[in-house]
């Protein structure tokens, strides 16, 4: 995950990337990575040098897991505490989570829940966070009971965020398309691509949040 070089990581701006398979970069069948964490840090340096030509990125997905399972085993606490003790304060923590969710959970409260719960780790040790929508995907299109319950969760997660402090960020690839070189063959995951436009969507928001 790139906890790496920590005096580095004291020069500027520290942001931290926590999720699942998303955050990690999953690409199958590729069993390659393409995290979007280290082309958000490029894309802050290079279109920021003079604000953001230190800024750096890291980042920790786990596949597979859900919101539940990322706040109770995902060691968000002690992966920010680590940086602060060695680095000082992360800045800010992107969290996407809740993908996975809707294989297992018929209601949508329960996931929020989870998410929310997540954030506050961050907001208790005073790290600022963006809440990343649960993107779309080929399940959602063939399943509606899918696609209502994503919609449920972004929704309530966005109107939660607006109460609590955090950011709610509408997933920067708005919709699932086969033929659009950004989505794998599963319809689930991003090609190498797809994970360089998530980040390049997210730059003006991240830019925004620090700034503030």
């Amino acid at each position: 995950m790139g906890l790496k070089n920590t005096t580095a990581l004291a020069q500027g701006k520290k942001i931290f990337c926590f999720g699942d398979s998303l955050t990690a970069g999953s690409s199958p069948p590729d069993f390659q990575e393409f995290p979007y964490g280290p082309h958000l840090e490029q894309k802050l340096r290079q279109g920021y040098p003079e604000v953001h030509g230190n800024t750096l990125v890291r980042w920790k997905g786990y596949p597979g897991w859900t919101s539940r399972s990322l706040l109770e085993e995902g060691g968000l606490a002690s992966t920010l505490d680590k940086i602060e003790s060695s680095a000082g304060k992360v800045d800010l923590c992107i969290i996407l989570a809740g993908t996975n969710d809707l294989a297992f959970e018929p209601g949508g409260e329960k996931i929020l829940n989870s998410i929310k719960a997540i954030h506050e780790v961050a907001h208790s040790r005073q790290v600022p966070t963006l809440a990343l929508a649960i993107p779309d995907s080929a399940w959602q299109q063939q399943s509606s009971q899918a696609r209502e319950l994503a919609n449920t969760v972004n929704q309530k997660l966005c109107e939660w965020c607006g109460q609590s402090g955090a950011k709610f960020v509408p997933f920067p690839i708005e919709k699932y398309d086969r033929n659009g070189g950004l989505y794998c063959d599963d319809g689930l995951h991003f090609t190498a691509k797809g994970y360089e436009v998530i980040a390049e969507g997210l730059v003006p928001t991240v830019v925004d949040v620090l700034k503030a």
